[in-house]
C-alpha cells in the first residue's frame, strides 16, 4: 500500500478548519463509509485518525456463538475434504 514515507496529501482549508482526503486503498481497508465518525489525536508527531466503532455487545457475541455452534459439525466436515 504505502512506503515507510506514507501517501502524500495536501491539506486543504475550508472555512475555519483544515481538512485532507483518505486515500481509496486505506478507506476500503478500513472499510469506512460517509458519515462514519473517526477519533483523532496527536501521537508523537503524528496525526493518527481511528474509525469510533462500538464494540460487540453480548447479545451480538450470543448469536455468533449460536451460528458457531448450529454449523459446527458442518465446518469440521468440510475443514476435512
Amino acid at each position: 500500500m504505502t512506503d515507510n514515507q506514507g501517501i502524500k496529501r495536501t491539506v486543504g482549508k475550508v472555512n475555519n478548519s483544515l481538512y485532507f482526503t483518505i486515500p481509496a486503498d486505506i478507506v476500503e481497508r478500513l472499510r469506512l463509509s460517509k458519515g462514519e465518525r473517526l477519533a483523532v489525536s496527536l501521537e508523537d508527531g503524528a496525526i493518527v485518525a481511528r474509525p469510533e466503532r462500538e464494540a460487540t455487545s453480548d447479545d451480538d457475541l450470543r448469536q455468533i456463538d449460536q451460528v458457531i455452534d448450529r454449523y459446527m459439525d458442518a465446518m469440521k466436515y468440510l475443514e476435512d475434504k
